[in-house]
């Protein structure tokens, strides 16, 4: 789940490349400095796991 409350299944994410979490995300309103997100995120990259 992302910090604003939406669910990415494990199946739509991708390995991140530097080990960070990272979401791309279509469209958005630019609040003062900040652009927040207008619809759900459009991929989701994630450490890989350590098992």
């Amino acid at each position: 789940m992302t910090h604003d409350g939406h669910f990415v299944p494990e199946s739509a994410t991708r390995v991140s490349k530097d080990g960070r979490f990272h979401i791309c995300r279509s469209g958005g309103t630019l609040t003062g400095t900040v652009i927040a997100p207008s619809q759900r995120p459009f991929c989701l990259f994630v450490p890989k796991p350590s098992y």
